[in-house]
């Protein structure tokens, strides 16, 4: 199966998106993941290698491939104040753990989207956990994403699978702000510079909007995809 962002992925309020099938995003060599809307590239860190057969990918070896996008998108660090969406097609190896996309570190976890050992997805944002029920790492393509919503004051997060709710929503929580780069295949450990539960699988793309999308959207993007 490819992915590919297509003409019909929603543009209003996109701040970063990085998409391995699209030769301006990756082509197909070198250490830079050209971020399409122009805001902050990724760094190809240790070598994932980059899988032309899916429309376009690259492979996380699980061990210490990552990719490093700078600390920037500041909205992240407070996420029970700020309305947000992010998204990533993964191909996850069955059985093991990783990191998805981070904004975080070992104490603070103000943005984790990981797989777990029986192979459901986990948000962490702020100090709200939300556990899924899907099963996303079997070696095939799923679209996984988390949104926050402003809901009458009070923000609340919810995990999606393919374009569909896979948890309850649920409020999110308060964190320390750190400074941390946002990393796609990993999350930051005790500072700025270390990583550690680290992505086993295929990352073909990863999108930010600075607001929340709503299921008719997510919906949209999913199909275009």
């Amino acid at each position: 199966m490819g992915v590919s962002a297509g003409p019909d992925l929603i543009q209003d309020r996109l701040t970063f998106h990085v998409d391995a099938s699209d030769n301006n995003s990756y082509p197909d060599t070198g250490t830079t993941w050209f971020d399409l809307v122009g805001n902050q590239n990724g760094t190809l860190t240790n070598s994932p290698s980059f899988d032309s057969s899916n429309g376009g990918c690259f492979d996380f070896d699980g061990t210490n491939d990552h990719v490093v996008c700078g600390n920037n998108f500041s909205f992240l660090d407070d996420p029970d104040a700020n309305e947000f969406t992010i998204t990533a097609w993964i191909n996850g190896a069955a059985g093991s753990d990783g990191t998805v996309f981070s904004k975080a570190d070992t104490s603070n976890r103000m943005v984790q989207l990981y797989t777990e050992t029986d192979d459901t997805a986990i948000i962490k944002v702020g100090g709200t956990t939300i556990t899924g029920t899907t099963v996303v790492a079997d070696s095939t393509w799923h679209n996984v994403g988390m949104v926050i919503r402003n809901d009458g004051g009070t923000f609340k997060a919810q995990l999606y699978v393919d374009g569909v709710a896979d948890a309850s929503e649920a409020a999110v929580g308060s964190t320390t702000a750190t400074d941390r780069d946002f990393l796609i295949g990993a999350r930051r450990g005790s500072d700025n510079s270390d990583v550690g539960y680290l992505f086993d699988g295929k990352i073909a793309s990863v999108a930010i909007w600075n607001r929340a999308l709503q299921i008719n959207q997510l919906e949209q993007n999913f199909n275009a995809q």
